[in-house]
Order: structure tokens, then sequence, then C-alpha cells
């Protein structure tokens, strides 16, 4: 199915979106940060209206194939990619009724995109508390060490102990 830059993503059902995004976004959007935006944002959308879990999952997979991407093509700068990278791990994590040890995963990927961030000085204080109160909201995903620097990172403690 070939979509046109112009044309509205959300008229796409996951299965459709996911193909696009697998198959044809990198050719057909290029380094347009907006198209990619866009393309993120109803895929994460889609992601947390949807009542059911397998198309959930083929909304999810279709924003995170499309974060990465996005951040291939350097579409968007890596400080507005790492806040949007966060917030889709973060609620995929939310909403998924998978496993503990797949949601571990994913709150650690989210994790370790904030740290590099951090690590990297290419988001500013604000972004990187923004993304670390993301991360407190699955706390119980993150390990102890990874608790208490998310807690540095937003000074306020986020409960649990590990």
């Amino acid at each position: 199915m070939r979509v046109g830059y112009k044309e509205s993503f959300s008229r796409l059902d996951p299965a459709e979106l996911l193909g696009f995004v697998k198959s044809e976004a990198r050719d057909a959007l290029g380094g347009e940060g907006n198209a990619w935006i866009r393309l993120v944002d109803v895929a994460a959308a889609g992601m947390r209206r949807s009542p059911r879990g397998a198309d959930r999952a083929l909304y999810a997979e279709a924003a995170i194939s499309a974060l990465d991407g996005m951040r291939v093509s350097s579409a968007v700068p890596d400080e507005r990619w790492a806040v949007m990278a966060v917030k889709v791990r973060v609620d995929w994590t939310l909403l998924s009724d998978r496993s503990e040890p797949e949601k571990n995963l994913d709150a650690s990927a989210a994790y370790d995109i904030v740290l590099g961030q951090s690590n990297a000085g290419g988001s500013n204080a604000s972004d990187i508390k923004r993304m670390a109160l993301q991360l407190a909201r699955v706390e119980e995903h993150l390990t102890a060490e990874q608790r208490e620097t998310v807690r540095a990172w937003t000074d306020v403690d986020l409960g649990t102990q590990g």
C-alpha cells in the first residue's frame, strides 16, 4: 500500500500502519520530521485507545518501529526523539498485558534512552526531568539502582524501595 506524505495515517488499520512503517516509511518520509512525528503520534494514539490486545500490540510495534525510523533518518533532533520514545515505551509498559519480564525490558529501554540523553548532555534539564517523570510511572519495572537515578533526575521520592 502506497501512502503519500500528505495522507492521514489515521485512516490505516493497525496492520496497514505497521506494514507501512516497516516497508515504505523511510523512502516515503525521508527526512520530513513533521511527517515522522505525525506517524508516531497516530500509532501511539492507536495504542492508547485500542480496546483489543492484538490491535494494541500492532500499534505499539508501529510506534516503536516508526521511532527507530525517525532516529535513523535524523528527521528530528535527538532530544525530541528521546522525549517521544520514552513516552511511547512507558505507555506501552502500562497498557500491555504481557508478563513482568517483558514489561521490565520496555521500562529499561526507556531508562536507557534517558540515561543516554543525560550522559550526552543533548537534552536540557527540563527534558530530562519530563522523561524521568514518565519513568516514575513504571517504577515497579525498574531496578533499585535505576529508581535511585530516576529520583535524582526528578528530585521526588518514587515510593517503593528495591
